[in-house]
């Protein structure tokens, strides 16, 4: 439907879809290095993703994607925004910053909700080392949370990058089932298998 470039970190795609359209906001985040020699990019970098979430239509399926560059922990006490499958015990500086923007968004760190081999889990490999680390995330609103059902990295295709490609799947659906339940003052809509009524 549109493409806008935000910044150079930042860019803004929305797809049509057949019952609710997608917003897919893609981004590089600050190093952790960087985030150290100057703190003010980084709060100009996250207070300006969530004005960008804000602006986005919200019946949108709502999809944040890219380097993060975040470390999330596995614990229980972050289970309300992520999931326990991931490779680190702590949290970096971005993944705080980065739970509190799915905290406030209502967002969902999909990229740690699925079980899978430490091999695909690693997304960045430092050069040279054997270290590999989880810091390319997917996030997506939670009321559209079910259509992602898989995350994994793929480790064989070379793309000229010490990063690793992602592969997300997504789910299509094909028919309407029967979400709408209450009525409204001015009126209400059923939805029941792709079959639209109005009642005022």
């Amino acid at each position: 439907m549109n493409f806008e470039p935000i910044n150079e970190r930042m860019w803004k795609l929305r797809i049509k879809r057949k019952f609710y359209n997608m917003t897919i906001i893609s981004i590089c985040a600050t190093t952790e290095d960087e985030n150290k020699r100057n703190a003010e990019d980084v709060e100009q970098f996250y207070n300006k993703l969530s004005d960008v979430c804000n602006k986005t239509p919200r019946n949108d399926a709502l999809i944040l994607l890219g380097d993060f560059n975040a470390k999330i922990r596995k614990e229980y006490s972050n289970k309300r925004v992520a999931g326990r499958h991931t490779l680190h015990d702590i949290t970096s500086e971005n993944g705080e910053k980065l739970e509190q923007l799915a905290i406030a968004h209502n967002l969902e760190i999909s990229s740690t909700k699925f079980q899978h081999r430490r091999i695909h889990k690693g997304t960045w490999k430092a050069p040279g080392q054997e270290i590999c680390n989880h810091i390319d995330h997917i996030l997506i609103n939670n009321r559209r949370a079910s259509m992602i059902t898989v995350v994994h990295t793929l480790r064989g295709p070379s793309c000229d990058s010490d990063h690793c490609l992602v592969r997300i799947q997504i789910r299509q659906l094909t028919k309407l089932k029967e979400v709408h339940k209450r009525s409204r003052k001015m009126g209400c809509y059923k939805i029941t298998k792709s079959r639209y009524k109005k009642q005022i």
